[in-house]
């Protein structure tokens, strides 16, 4: 198990920014960690979300015992940076704590989170002009027309590819995971507090919800486990 990392330091654009996030570290420093949080937090409602703040925002909430928290931001940080050793070594090792595990993904579904949203959208856009560009020299330098041929091909599974990890991107934001927030939270058959528990998951358990019932039930699915779970137990990534 990797112990927990410090804090990493991000360069931010205005003074009053950076002096904040000063604040925000000699708070986590001096073991202010709620203080630290405000700050952090601070810095995301003011539009700064780059993945440095949620992963520090997310070593503070670990120190302050806030594993819910911790977790959602750790998962937001790997949202944008996925490659990152150290998010993903935080974030593994604050879910262990909580006694939750990262949620199983299909193979192509796993590949696409392999990249952030704007990559898979610059590659898109990139392959998309190869693509037009590949087609006028068909059309118009008909001698080059057979050795074109392959990398049409190709060019087009690149885009089918690049294309369905923008759609599955386009997926998780307009239904973000959900992190839960309370110790034993029951997931029911039924989106009905009457109906049967199906199972009980811990705080911390990051969830792919499927569908919503009138805004406060969420249906989801964990692994292969599916069930009805009300909103308000719930804290969107």
């Amino acid at each position: 198990m990797k112990p927990l990392l410090l804090s990493v330091a991000v360069t931010l654009s205005a003074a009053a920014q950076q002096d904040l996030f000063l604040q925000a570290e000699q708070a986590y420093a001096q073991e202010q960690y709620p203080t630290a949080i405000q700050h952090y937090q601070s810095l995301l409602a003011d539009g700064f979300t780059q993945p440095e703040i949620n992963y520090n925002l997310g070593n503070a909430a670990f120190k302050a015992g806030d594993l819910p928290l911790a977790i959602k931001h750790y998962r937001r940080a790997q949202y944008d940076a996925p490659s990152d050793p150290d998010i993903d070594a935080n974030l593994r090792f604050a879910l262990e704590d909580s006694g939750a595990t990262l949620p199983e993904q299909p193979l192509l579904q796993h590949l696409a989170f392999q990249l952030p949203h704007h990559h898979w959208l610059l590659l898109t856009l990139t392959l998309y002009a190869l693509l037009l560009l590949t087609l006028f020299l068909r059309l118009f330098a008909p001698r080059l027309k057979p050795k074109t041929k392959p990398l049409l091909f190709l060019l087009l599974t690149a885009l089918l590819i690049s294309a369905y990890a923008l759609r599955t991107h386009h997926q998780r934001h307009r239904l973000p995971e959900q992190i839960v927030l309370q110790p034993d939270t029951p997931i029911h058959f039924a989106p009905l507090e009457s109906s049967t528990i199906a199972f009980s998951l811990p705080a911390g358990t990051i969830l792919q919800p499927t569908q919503t019932h009138q805004q406060a039930w969420l249906q989801i699915r964990i692994n292969d486990q599916v069930g009805w779970v009300q909103r308000n137990k719930l804290s969107s990534i």
